[in-house]
């Protein structure tokens, strides 16, 4: 039987740990369908190993979630790829899910989240192709800045599956290497590769 996962505390009294089918009922996002997916369709995916969750946890209560899992864009999603000349699809990143319990927003429990989920994209570009990452956000002037502030670049119409709007990061262009375990730092984000400043965080949601 594989070792359950073990929760690596943030110093700031949150657990961030890899959802290991434990599912808490009682989490509850603002957004009805982030609480949904959790409660039902989460359990599938997890199961099924369509996602990977990790969660933010306190006192035991999951108080956010995020979600990735695989994902492609097509070599003429956009009209900086389509550039590059590119043969066949683009191996990319998907942040599915970004989530917080209503009772917890504004703790900065999505930023520690995301930062989890940075941590993990380091390690998966070390091992395997991976250039983009990708989400596609709620319709929210603040979600969309939250992301926007941490590197992503707003992309409408673009051409996946669904020719949906979306935000991507391109990682050639974005330095992750100084990006660690939440648990062992308090770094707000990634840096622009191109001028290693730290790009400011404000977030506006968790």
């Amino acid at each position: 039987m594989p070792d359950k996962p073990q929760p690596a505390n943030d110093g700031l009294g949150f657990d961030m740990v890899k959802e290991d089918g434990i599912f808490d009922d009682g989490f509850e996002s603002s957004v009805k369908e982030f609480t949904e997916y959790y409660r039902i369709q989460g359990r599938y995916d997890v199961q099924e190993r369509l996602v990977s969750m990790y969660v933010a946890k306190r006192g035991g209560k999951v108080v956010g979630y995020v979600t990735l899992a695989m994902a492609h864009l097509k070599h003429d999603a956009t009209d900086e790829i389509r550039a590059k000349e590119v043969n066949g699809n683009i191996p990319a990143l998907l942040i599915s899910h970004l989530a917080v319990h209503k009772n917890f927003c504004r703790q900065r429990i999505g930023t520690r989240l995301l930062n989890l989920a940075f941590h993990v994209m380091r390690k998966l570009k070390r091992r395997v192709g991976c250039r983009y990452v990708m989400l596609n956000p709620r319709d929210d002037r603040g979600v969309r800045d939250f992301y926007a502030n941490y590197g992503f670049e707003y992309c409408q119409n673009i051409n996946d599956d669904k020719k949906r709007d979306a935000f991507l990061m391109d990682l050639e262009r974005t330095d992750l290497g100084h990006v660690t375990d939440p648990a062992e730092s308090r770094h707000p984000g990634p840096r622009d590769s191109a001028g290693g400043r730290t790009r400011p965080v404000t977030a506006t949601r968790g």
